[in-house]
């Protein structure tokens, strides 16, 4: 995975640090971050500042920051608006545990998984009647969530690890005893620099 600093492939601003708002789009291959001929901010002719970005992203927890992160490795030049002086939003609060059924640790450890007993889970987990409108979204989301799981590690230096929890609702199709809670391992705050709580 790339070794570089957590928030080279994009720029966070917050409004206690405003400096950190310029270019950072990654480069070719998601390298370091390309440099464009026009500055990402100037001021205009009132003297309010103008930046320029491709995506913005509001808000700094797990799902905005792989939302930007997918958007940099595309080349675009992403910004993360966070209100707080620090990186994670709720996520870094709750340890950041995610469930990804049918993902590539837990296939590692020999525990077998599959997006159709995920599905059957999530199903019979589900107040009755939601599948109607759900489970398109659900569908997407066992398909895409360990393939996102992948791409995270590959692109970042975010390890993740399977913890010891079984699926909240016991006894129900699909249910497994452990191979879909992951919690991120720890990263260093050298890594993680000024983001870093």
């Amino acid at each position: 995975g790339d070794e570089s600093d957590i928030g080279s492939s994009v720029a966070v601003g917050a409004v206690s640090c405003p400096e950190t708002l310029h270019d950072g789009a990654a480069g070719p291959a998601g390298g370091a971050p390309r440099r464009l001929a026009e500055p990402a901010q100037r001021r205009d002719e009132a003297g309010m500042t103008v930046h320029k970005t491709d995506v913005l992203v509001l808000g700094s927890g797990a799902a905005g920051l792989a939302a930007a992160l997918t958007a940099a490795r595309q080349g675009l030049r992403v910004t993360v608006l966070e209100k707080t002086d620090r990186l994670g939003g709720t996520s870094a609060m709750s340890g950041a545990g995610t469930w990804i059924p049918a993902n590539h640790h837990a296939e590692a450890a020999g525990i077998a998984d599959s997006r159709e007993e995920a599905l059957d889970y999530i199903r019979a987990a589900a107040p009755e009647g939601w599948a109607a409108e759900e489970d398109p979204l659900w569908q997407a989301f066992v398909q895409a969530a360990p393939e996102m799981l992948r791409f995270v590690e590959s692109a970042t230096p975010l390890r993740f690890a399977l913890t010891p929890e079984p699926d909240p609702l016991r006894g129900l199709p699909g249910h497994k005893a452990i191979g879909r809670m992951l919690s991120p391992r720890a990263l260093s705050r050298w890594r993680a620099g000024r983001f870093a709580f």
